[in-house]
């Protein structure tokens, strides 16, 4: 999504003072995250996401009780739906501590009452969710290229 600016001119009303016009200008927008305290620039949503996922989980090590309210698990939210087929890919293949992100940017859960506790029954009711919701193919090419696969 592109963000707005305008250019500003004054145009020449006749000797009455001039008027200011601002005229719109299109200027490309990048994905930017906050990654260990510094402002960083990514080329897409899904680079943005494995940053902030890989110092989130990093932040997560040793930890007795997960941080939900890190930095990087906050701006993940924020990332809104752009976030879920990285989200989805995250419970499919490394963990479930992603539950209550994509709980938060989908508004509601798939999870049962039952469910409760049983960490495939929970990980197999999201991936259902995601497959009935057009996000069943999700995979991080990424990761993929970076465990040995060629494009």
């Amino acid at each position: 999504m592109a963000s707005q600016s305008y250019d500003e001119t004054i145009k020449d009303d006749g000797g009455k003072g001039g008027t200011l016009v601002a005229t719109p200008r299109r200027v490309e927008s990048c994905v930017r995250a906050v990654v260990h305290g510094e402002t960083k620039e990514f080329s897409d949503d899904e680079q943005k996401f494995l940053a902030l996922a890989d110092e989130w989980l990093d932040s997560q090590c040793g930890r007795s009780r997960i941080d939900f309210s890190h930095p990087a698990h906050l701006q993940i939210i924020g990332m809104g739906t752009a976030a879920i087929p990285f989200l989805l890919n995250e419970i499919r293949e490394r963990s479930g501590h992603w539950f209550e992100a994509i709980r938060s940017i989908v508004g509601s859960s798939p999870v049962t009452p039952d469910m409760r506790g049983d960490f495939e029954a929970v990980t197999n009711a999201w991936l259902k969710w995601g497959a009935q919701n057009g996000y069943g193919a999700t995979q991080n090419r990424k990761r993929d290229l970076d465990a040995g696969e060629t494009a």
